[in-house]
């Protein structure tokens, strides 16, 4: 089967010289045939091919809240599960100062090694998020990542935003979210007069200290390219709770990096 040929109709803005880079993992052909100089000559020419850095991360934006869900509705009571979420859209970008080709187009794409760490027994879990509903507690257990989030690759098309695509130029975010599902179970809300903000001030009301939300996320990008060249980035995100001026506790805590602290 041919390999469909990548469109030059979608280009990516113009790149950013301080951006964290995609590290192209070298593949190296070991024929025990060659003499010592042909073998040393090959590896340095993949060592300079490295150098040559295609696809970056140019952004990751964070949006941070918090969630109640209704266990059982017994006036003049309710029994609610708190949570706390974090949603992240990652912006990648390629390097098209040479044109659109099949070095810098994505023909496979997934997201894995996926670890979370917190001070807590609770568990936390990373799921594929809907672009359209952002900033919303929305998910589905369909949607959580066991092992690997395979990407569909879209040329002309377009998105369907309910499912893990992006265009084969990098030109729409990645997005997932973070949930610390019922990190209280049961919150007793007796005051049913009283305004209530199923948000961050949610997680004040119910007395869930900034601390024992505090966690760690850290997965892999995997890009191949259409010459089949593979790259691959390591992310590590603490999971924004505070951004100097307000918290969570605020109903809501944005955090946007321009150069992500990213090992690659």
């Amino acid at each position: 089967m041919e390999k469909e040929e990548p469109s030059p109709e979608k280009e990516n803005p113009k790149q950013d010289s301080k951006m964290v880079r995609f590290l192209k993992k070298p593949v190296f052909l070991w024929q025990n045939y060659r003499l010592k100089t042909e073998f040393e000559q090959d590896y340095l020419q993949k060592a300079a091919l490295n150098e040559k850095q295609i696809f970056s991360i140019s952004k990751i934006y964070c949006y941070s809240s918090g969630a109640g869900e209704a266990n059982q509705t017994n006036k003049p009571q309710w029994d609610l599960a708190v949570s706390q979420y974090t949603d992240i859209a990652i912006y990648l970008q390629s390097d098209t100062s040479g044109g659109t080709t099949q070095e810098n187009t994505i023909q496979k794409m997934a997201i894995y090694d996926i670890s979370i760490s917190n001070n807590e027994e609770d568990k936390a879990d990373l799921y594929f998020k809907d672009l359209s509903k952002f900033a919303t507690f929305a998910y589905s257990e369909e949607n959580r990542i066991d092992g690997t989030l395979n990407y569909e690759i879209i040329n002309t098309h377009e998105l369907d935003y309910s499912k893990p695509q992006i265009y084969l130029g990098a030109n729409n975010p990645i997005t997932v979210q973070y949930v610390r599902k019922d990190i209280k179970d049961h919150y007793m809300l007796k005051d049913l007069t009283e305004q209530i903000q199923f948000d961050g001030h949610l997680l004040r009301q119910a007395s869930i200290p900034i601390s024992a939300m505090e966690s760690n996320l850290s997965f892999k990008i995997q890009i191949v390219n259409w010459l089949g060249q593979e790259f691959v980035a390591q992310v590590h995100l603490p999971i924004p709770l505070e951004d100097g001026e307000k918290s969570i506790y605020d109903g809501s805590s944005v955090k946007e990096n321009l150069n992500p602290a990213i090992q690659c």
